[in-house]
């Protein structure tokens, strides 16, 4: 005789938040790195302009030719302002490295959190389990036992 009911986990609700928060974490983490990546390449961008605007100066230093003033100033505000973007840039990306740190150490403490949960929910499944196949055998040895006694009654002991 096998018993109807199955198992029922009392902090289901509570697993489930936690794999939510986890899968909100996974997510959050995606886009920081789709983020990531889009300012890691403009950061490459600007470095690029700066390395190329730097060889353009030692290049016009190299030869005999004369700058006129307002090239050498507009050149000169050129490789500058090249440098403080590209500097404000890896500030940005910086941060956006700094919160992928912090937001992959709120994932292992949420990944923690759910595998302690789902570890106790199978150590209470385990033991629901071991309950029921015990009640299950001790019903079943009942109904030996009194199959027996009433075989005993009518003359039929086998």
């Amino acid at each position: 005789m096998v018993s109807d009911t199955r198992f029922r986990y009392a902090l289901q609700p509570m697993l489930l938040t936690r794999q939510w928060e986890l899968d909100r974490l996974h997510s959050e983490l995606g886009q920081l790195n789709v983020e990531w990546t889009a300012q890691n390449a403009t950061v490459q961008t600007l470095l690029g302009r700066h390395k190329a605007s730097m060889e353009a100066w030692a290049g016009m230093q190299g030869t005999a030719q004369i700058l006129s003033v307002d090239k050498f100033v507009m050149q000169a505000r050129y490789i500058d302002d090249c440098g403080r973007q590209a500097s404000a840039e890896r500030e940005v990306l910086a941060a956006l490295e700094q919160r992928r740190e912090e937001l992959v150490g709120r994932l292992h403490l949420a990944q923690r959190a759910l595998d302690g949960v789902q570890e106790h929910r199978e150590k209470m499944q385990a033991q629901y389990l071991r309950a029921r196949a015990s009640l299950d055998f001790k019903a079943a040895d009942d109904q030996w036992g009194m199959s027996r006694t009433m075989g005993a009654v009518y003359g039929n002991e086998s």
